[in-house]
């Protein structure tokens, strides 16, 4: 059984993409860069915390090959969902800089972004 990547744990309003990507990345890296802004709360649920959500920024100029970005999205989102602390109330989006070389390169950088993110 695979642990999927809910919904509501995704970026998909083009809004927030545009406030997320007009702020001074939270992390910024050589493969990746990490923007991060605060959740617009539900007015039907006030008490409930929204929970930290994902966006992701893989350009085609960087990255030429479909099978390739589908990749590294894959490793974006599977780093999240394994590091990210689901009480952090956070919205980030993650944009690519330069394409990985390998996984364990693409993972390590990512945790030191998921832990500076979440102090």
């Amino acid at each position: 059984m695979t642990a999927g990547f809910d919904r509501r744990r995704r970026i998909s309003e083009s809004a927030v993409f545009q406030a997320a990507l007009s702020t001074r990345p939270r992390s910024k890296g050589s493969l990746f860069d990490v923007h991060c802004v605060d959740p617009v709360l539900d007015e039907r649920t006030p008490d409930a915390a929204p929970p930290c959500r994902l966006g992701l920024v893989v350009p085609k100029r960087i990255c030429r090959s479909a099978a390739r970005r589908n990749w590294i999205k894959r490793i974006v989102r599977e780093s999240f969902r394994t590091q990210v602390s689901r009480a952090l109330a956070v919205d980030c989006v993650v944009r690519l800089r330069r394409v990985p070389g390998d996984a364990p390169a693409a993972r390590a950088e990512l945790l030191v972004h998921w832990r500076r993110i979440s102090t």
